[in-house]
């Protein structure tokens, strides 16, 4: 059994009920302003503003509570044939192995790719015989819960499928990988990959950004400070100076995010992954995480595949190139573009066939 974290309900309730009532409060301000205009400097309508406030936030609260402690303090079971979600005692989803299958979708939103604003957790479920995947919030989770749940349920649809016949033991499976992927890339048992960070779909568009507002934004400063008089050239100055913040943050930082956690050779042993020269030996890593190969594959732009290795104390984090690598060569100005890793899909089914029977060890992730 699986549970909301508490901490995390509060501080919903706390975010809820501040919300709320604002938004009550301005709206019973503005009706109040005009309602009452003749009254603007009295007593009288300071009292009813500040009671109106305390009914808005009173409203907040009860509002707050019941989402937090209600429709966002959720549980999750994972019988031997189902998933299931309850409010308390009442059962509000039902997923059975036989019509479903799961996989994770963390959400999290990033400003300019950098700074971390939100983190939201879903179950992601798909008709077994297809169907586009729905997503069931898993409100107010923790990471390590959710984590924990995932390979819960990843184990006992694994165990369902062969208790069904659907899927044969793991020591009988076949490989996942035909000789036709690997050729070239395995050497001695070992297979080497190579990744052109420069090739990222991500990092040429933020590469052009930079340069897109980097050229006009200097000539205007140089028009600018051209123009100003000696007596306001430090206010010129520093209207130049801000002009810039914007390529630097939509361009110049993304870039060096990409830059930092994009490896340029992984290689995969039979007891140890080498990104560059670090070595993280599998009686060590605790988890490894990655970017399912069709997540987002159709998508207007490319979404980032990434890789987490978890090892105990800490968690690297590595760019792979992004969905553009699976897609047909395009063509721009009569240039085909360049992939920076289509080799993506044979380095996650060989994690994922070397872990197999170990589900909480590898997890893939939709976002």
């Amino acid at each position: 059994m699986y549970k909301s974290s508490f901490i995390k309900c509060f501080f919903n309730f706390i975010r809820l009920t501040i919300w709320i009532g604002l938004a009550i409060t301005i709206f019973l301000c503005v009706f109040l302003y005009f309602a009452l205009e003749g009254e603007l400097g009295s007593v009288f309508f300071r009292v009813v503003v500040i009671r109106s406030a305390i009914f808005s936030f009173g409203v907040g609260a009860i509002s707050g509570a019941y989402l937090a402690f209600y429709t966002h303090n959720i549980r999750m079971e994972v019988l031997d044939d189902a998933i299931a979600f309850f409010r308390f005692k009442r059962e509000y989803v039902y997923l059975p192995f036989e019509s479903f299958v799961f996989a994770s979708n963390v959400h999290k939103n990033y400003y300019e790719s950098i700074i971390p604003v939100s983190t939201t957790r879903y179950l992601r479920v798909f008709l077994r015989y297809g169907g586009r995947g729905t997503d069931y919030r898993c409100h107010n989770f923790s990471r390590k819960t959710f984590e924990s749940f995932m390979a819960h349920a990843k184990s006992a649809a694994i165990a369902y499928e062969q208790a069904s016949g659907r899927l044969a033991p793991v020591q009988e499976s076949e490989n996942w990988i035909g000789a036709s992927e690997v050729e070239g890339i395995l050497k001695d048992g070992v297979l080497s990959f190579q990744v052109i960070k420069r090739n990222i779909g991500r990092y040429r568009y933020h590469k052009q950004v930079f340069w897109w507002l980097t050229i006009p934004f200097f000539i205007i400063s140089v028009l600018v400070l051209a123009g100003t008089p000696s007596e306001h050239m430090a206010i010129s100055i520093g209207f130049c100076i801000s002009l810039f913040l914007f390529p630097i943050f939509m361009g110049a930082i993304p870039l060096i995010k990409y830059v930092r956690h994009t490896p340029e050779r992984i290689e995969l042993h039979s007891d140890r992954l080498v990104v560059d020269d670090e070595s993280y030996y599998f009686s060590e890593v605790q988890q490894i995480r990655m970017t399912t190969i069709a997540h987002d594959a159709g998508a207007a732009l490319p979404r980032i595949r990434k890789i987490h290795i978890v090892t105990e104390g800490y968690s690297r984090m590595f760019i792979l190139g992004d969905t553009l690598d699976d897609r047909p060569d395009t063509k721009k100005r009569g240039k085909v573009l360049p992939k920076a890793f289509p080799e993506y899909g044979v380095l996650f089914s060989a994690l994922a066939q070397m872990f197999q029977d170990k589900p909480d060890m590898f997890v893939p992730e939709l976002g």
